[in-house]
């Protein structure tokens, strides 16, 4: 006896079409839950001009810039919010841009404030170039548990600076300007009062005197400025840092060894002594942008700005020794640990925007 053919039924392609629409939404449902429980993964660094949001190796937003990124990095606030500083000769440069993790909303941007750059440089300064945003860090200035964000910007034509602190708002709490690049910056409680202080180097600019410039600002200060020269000021807050030193260029004899005319501090540290003591040091060396070893000196101060050591790294020994005319191989320059030790003691020193001494031996 012959078994019962059974007819095979297969869909329909409408029956079809339908469910292979309702996989795509599934798997679009699925992603929209990853994207919400998980945080994208930000992609985008230093000389990119394009910043986005994976989910899943799937791209959730983007940003596309004329300008560079300089750094991207979270926020001392959130792990939701991503801080974006924008550099290069573009119009779209010079800018600090906070962004939603999740959704790649700019939720703030901040700026320097042209209008008290103007007060304190005059126009010429800001022609034919545009802002930098250069990398900043946490600082709890108020003391009260909850940091701010503190960042140089830097104008690359004729080297103005302005430090912004600024909240999770994008409130800009202290705007500052400098004449001449800051080139770093880093908050600590120094003097243990349960606040952050700032310990910021930089080049100094000034037509009066050029040279390294160390600056070291508390919860009453950063505001108002170090202009170029001394009478623009009167067009300016007084200049509120609690210290600033300039460490003015070698002897002239010195910096004829060199190609470039300004000295300038970079990498400011701060260390922790297990006495109980605080060091703030920092390089010293003849290049604005990348520092060469072959000149480079380091710099310790005290919690109060005073030198407490000063040396030449062995590269720069060396390259004298090479390099120099024989009469810096001994006592005179920089190979020679007493002349640096004068060089280093005989800074100008600034309180509150008040001259405290005269250079010695310039």
């Amino acid at each position: 006896m012959r078994g019962v053919r059974k007819e095979k039924h297969y869909p329909s392609k409408r029956r079809r079409r339908l469910l292979a629409i309702a996989a795509v939404v599934a798997l679009v449902v699925v992603l929209a839950v990853q994207a919400f429980h998980y945080r994208p993964e930000v992609i985008g660094t230093t000389h990119d001009t394009s910043i986005r949001g994976e989910v899943l190796g799937l791209e959730v937003w983007s940003h596309t810039f004329e300008a560079s990124i300089q750094f991207a990095e979270p926020s001392p606030w959130s792990e939701d919010l991503h801080l974006v500083g924008l550099t290069s000769f573009a119009s779209d440069g010079g800018r600090l841009l906070a962004i939603d993790r999740r959704t790649g909303a700019i939720r703030w941007e901040v700026t320097p404030d042209l209008d008290e750059v103007r007060a304190a440089f005059a126009d010429t300064v800001l022609q034919g170039g545009y802002w930098h945003a250069e990398q900043g860090g946490p600082a709890d200035f108020d003391g009260d548990g909850t940091p701010e964000y503190v960042l140089p910007f830097t104008h690359r034509t004729w080297y103005p600076s302005v430090l912004l602190l600024v909240d999770e708002r994008g409130t800009i709490l202290r705007h500052y300007e400098h004449g001449g690049h800051v080139t770093g910056v880093v908050a600590a409680d120094i003097d243990g009062d349960g606040a952050d202080e700032v310990f910021a180097t930089a080049m100094v600019n000034s037509s009066a005197h050029k040279g390294a410039g160390v600056l070291l600002f508390d919860g009453d200060g950063m505001r108002g400025a170090a202009p170029y020269e001394t009478e623009l000021q009167s067009h300016v807050e007084t200049d509120d840092a609690a210290i600033r030193l300039v460490l003015p260029n070698y002897p002239d004899g010195v910096m004829e060894q060199f190609d470039h005319p300004t000295l300038t501090a970079r990498d400011p540290r701060v260390f922790f002594d297990p006495d109980g003591s605080v060091s703030l040091v920092c390089r010293v060396s003849l290049d604005v942008n990348e520092p060469d070893p072959e000149n480079m000196i380091i710099v310790a101060f005290d919690a109060d700005l005073r030198v407490t050591h000063v040396s030449a790294i062995d590269r720069f020994v060396a390259r004298i020794r090479r390099e120099w005319p024989e009469r810096y191989h001994q006592d005179v320059g920089p190979i020679d640990d007493g002349w640096l030790w004068a060089w280093a003691n005989d800074y100008l020193r600034y309180e509150r925007g008040i001259l405290q001494n005269t250079l010695e031996t310039r």
